[in-house]
């Protein structure tokens, strides 16, 4: 069973085995991940391990238990959501925004990465990334675009276009990601999403998060995810408002000066009519 376990849990579950073996205890709780094949996406088991060496019809460890693998992500995305939710309320510049809310996906979430893009009006209808945390390397130099031709058929590419968040359960497989296959040789992204930033009823671009597992991304996560996903478009669009706002006070004052100066200096202030 130990093969099949992932490797990342095989000496503790291993340890566990041990123990139990040993009578010290003789049962008890654990979680690990576990999948019958390469091919197939890891689950999460939760179990109880019991030690019947001494049973002639076992002569050996009873491990039952379910899978919890949606359990698990559900509780991972929530989590996401709320310390999410906590950057944007309390943000003041759209900077430091966009980074903490990746920074927080990946090492919260547990994903390999998460960037967010911004279209371009050039001609090849670029996305620009203008954060990014976890693998960069997968990003490096990366072509990305909103356009219909080869490098938007992507899932940010596709859910700017669309305005509708896209999943790529298989990324090495997907037709759709046939423009980066080389690029995921070597590196742990399998299944991808995208949410379109829509802000002040315009797609300025996309939030994209890429985790292991394939097949990841299932309704429920999606869902709060997409709610990130809208709690960041907000957040910048507050952003803007309040910097465009505050722009607009400073001129109105600069003209109120202005306006005050030519007054006192015996002079009137010179109004244009459009009549």
């Amino acid at each position: 069973m130990i093969s099949l376990v992932h490797p990342d849990d095989r000496d503790r579950i291993a340890g566990v085995l041990a123990g139990i073996v040993n009578g010290s205890p003789e049962g008890g709780f654990t979680q690990f991940r576990i999948r019958a094949a390469s091919s197939q996406p890891w689950h999460v088991i939760d179990c109880y391990a019991h030690n019947l060496s001494d049973d002639p019809d076992v002569r050996g460890i009873m491990v039952s238990g379910g899978d919890v693998s949606e359990q698990v992500r559900l509780a991972r995305a929530l989590r996401t959501l709320s310390q999410c939710s906590d950057i944007v309320v309390h943000a003041n510049d759209e900077s430091t925004l966009t980074s903490s809310i990746c920074r927080t996906i990946v090492e919260s979430g547990d994903y390999v990465v998460a960037w967010v893009g911004y279209v371009e009006h050039d001609s090849a209808q670029s996305v620009r990334v203008v954060d990014s945390y976890g693998n960069d390397e997968f990003l490096e130099g990366i072509t990305v675009s909103w356009g219909d031709n080869t490098f938007g058929h992507g899932p940010t590419g596709s859910a700017i276009r669309s305005g509708v968040p896209q999943v790529l359960k298989d990324i090495r497989r997907s037709k759709r990601a046939a423009a980066w296959r080389d690029r995921t040789e070597g590196h742990e992204v399998r299944t991808s999403c995208s949410f379109p930033l829509i802000v002040g009823g315009e797609t300025i671009g996309a939030l994209s998060i890429y985790a292991r597992e394939v097949g990841a991304f299932g309704a429920a996560e999606l869902e709060l995810l997409s709610k990130l996903a809208g709690n960041l478009a907000y957040g910048i669009g507050r952003i803007r408002d309040a910097k465009s706002l505050a722009i607009s006070e400073a001129r109105l004052r600069e003209a109120e000066r202005l306006a005050h100066v030519g007054t006192g200096s015996g002079t009137s202030p010179v109004i244009a009519s459009t009549s």
